[in-house]
């Protein structure tokens, strides 16, 4: 692929001029001209979560990324020791950017498939990815249930109550770019802690966001399941 086609591709799979995540590819070609100044930006996030999947152990392991958006973290999990990375999301331009980043990035051990994690069958992995994913799901409670059954270990990164009770509360699933997008429950680490206990996850550890000043903190928290 030459540079001209690789532009097109870029911007033809742009949403006002931008991915949501940065990548640098081949060219000197930048999938965002404009850097966010957030945790939940990819290149915030990826150094935070590369230490946290470092302790748990990532090499050899086989990882699932729910919810995974442009593919950033997938990929750079198969990059930094994953036997096999799979990375879904419901939302198909998202799933055609990652393809492209896949192969324009040249990494063999990672696939990506639009999938819908309430209707549709999800192996076992030994560690999930759920980035920014609690927040956006119309059904938390289900959506934990699904996790609980699809890995050993579960990397959870949402948007926080700043509540000790363990309470969700609804926010109106209103989304500032398309459907896929919507803002649904923000819950306390303590409700998800206890629900997921609940269902086996009896271990678990939280890296707390103490660098934004966010409305919502963007903790998150490692779970593996009780021998």
């Amino acid at each position: 692929m030459n540079k001209k086609e690789l532009e097109k591709k870029v911007k033809d799979l742009s949403e006002d001029g931008q991915w949501n995540c940065h990548y640098d590819f081949p060219f000197g070609i930048k999938t965002r001209t404009k850097h966010i100044n957030s945790p939940g930006y990819n290149l915030k996030k990826w150094p935070r979560l590369l230490s946290i999947l470092e302790e748990i152990g990532l090499n050899g392991k086989s990882v699932i990324d729910i919810g995974c958006g442009d593919g950033y973290y997938a990929i750079q999990c198969a990059l930094n020791g994953a036997s096999y990375s799979l990375g879904t999301d419901i939302d198909p331009l998202r799933i055609q950017r990652a393809l492209l980043a896949k192969d324009v990035l040249g990494v063999k051990n990672v696939e990506f498939k639009a999938i819908d994690l309430y209707k549709d069958k999800i192996e076992n992995f030994d560690i999930l990815l759920g980035l920014g994913l609690l927040h956006r799901v119309p059904d938390l409670d289900k959506c934990l249930d699904v996790i609980s059954k699809s890995c050993q270990t579960a990397v959870l990164e949402f948007k926080t109550l700043d509540k000790d009770e363990p309470i969700k509360e609804f926010m109106g699933g209103k989304s500032k770019s398309n459907s896929y997008n919507g803002l649904h429950y923000v819950a306390t680490k303590s409700y998800v802690i206890n629900y997921l206990a609940e269902l086996g996850f009896t271990n678990h550890k939280i890296f707390e966001d103490t660098k934004s000043s966010l409305n919502y903190k963007r903790t998150i928290i490692s779970f593996t399941k009780g021998e």
